[in-house]
């Protein structure tokens, strides 16, 4: 079979495309981009892409993209071209959807950083709505590349716009509470599996390695099961399609606590006991930290204590 023909040799001008400076290490576009103070003129950017794709995941001496550059302007772009080049940029390179440069940053915490700092979404309705398009932009594209800290990939199993949110590596709490705020019918959406989007994010952390290094709160999936729980906690005993409720995948991650805070906030998540394999569980109790707590949840509610496989 005849061989394909050797690429091209790079021009001239895109050798230059791709040339970083020596300071900050950043390519002509992601300098461009990011001296850019007035609207971001989309020919250029087109005309970058076209030239030199290869520059467009390029990063700087800080670990920063073009995506990043866009997001770092907020929502004051709020146009249509605006949109149109966080779509191409990310359809030439997708993985920079879930990048984290130096500052333990990805474009989704700049975006909110940058929107919110500045009093950007306070009010207006059109820059919310530019602020959620983005975001869905980014989630999409996140959704379609190799997890970095998950092994199991939900790209598939459908779901909404929170579903996607809880899956995305570090999603920041104030996004997520932001997100309820505007649009609080989304706690209540299932994906295939019939998961809301509190059994999918705990899906995503039992499949999850422990974080290497202590993540801010405002970064933390802990706070972020507890601010879905107290937002809306009567998904605490809904079960899913395989017949799992939220108290049940907490104890499938021993490495968060997750169980002993929901339990401490939330005892009422344990009237879904008696529905377990064993009821009442006494296994479950005797990982609690808390004797004396569970003590005082069964004397305030004996009717949890069930008959099942093993009561000592």
């Amino acid at each position: 079979a005849a061989q394909p023909p050797p690429p091209p040799e790079p021009t001239l001008l895109t050798r230059a495309a791709l040339r970083k400076d020596q300071q900050n290490e950043m390519t002509p576009l992601l300098m461009f981009m990011s001296i850019q103070d007035g609207p971001m003129p989309l020919d250029s950017i087109q005309a970058f892409c076209d030239l030199a794709p290869e520059c467009v995941g390029e990063t700087d001496k800080l670990g920063r993209t073009t995506l990043y550059a866009m997001c770092q302007r907020g929502t004051k772009g709020q146009c249509k071209d605006d949109l149109q080049i966080v779509e191409r940029l990310l359809s030439i390179a997708p993985q920079m959807a879930n990048m984290v440069n130096r500052q333990d940053d990805t474009a989704l915490d700049r975006l909110w950083t940058a929107s919110e700092a500045t009093g950007q979404l306070d009010g207006n309705e059109t820059r919310r709505s530019f602020f959620e398009r983005i975001v869905q932009l980014i989630l999409a594209a996140a959704d379609h590349q190799p997890p970095p800290t998950t092994t199991v990939h939900f790209a598939k199993r459908g779901g909404g716009l929170l579903h996607q949110l809880v899956t995305f590596p570090r999603c920041r709490v104030d996004v997520v509470n932001h997100v309820i705020y505007y649009h609080e019918e989304l706690l209540k959406e299932l994906d295939h599996d019939g998961n809301t989007p509190l059994h999918r994010l705990l899906l995503v952390m039992a499949a999850s390695s422990p974080p290497k290094v202590k993540l801010h709160e405002s970064k933390n999936p802990i706070s972020l099961a507890l601010a879905l729980v107290n937002r809306c906690p009567k998904y605490i005993r809904q079960q899913n399609n395989h017949g799992q409720f939220p108290l049940e995948l907490a104890f499938s991650i021993p490495w968060s606590k997750l169980h002993d805070l929901l339990l401490k906030q939330h005892p009422v998540a344990l009237e879904a006991s008696n529905k377990l394999p064993d009821p009442c569980f006494p296994k479950v109790m005797a990982r609690m930290n808390e004797p004396d707590f569970i003590h005082a949840i069964l004397q305030s509610k004996p009717g949890l204590i069930v008959s099942g496989k093993d009561t000592s």
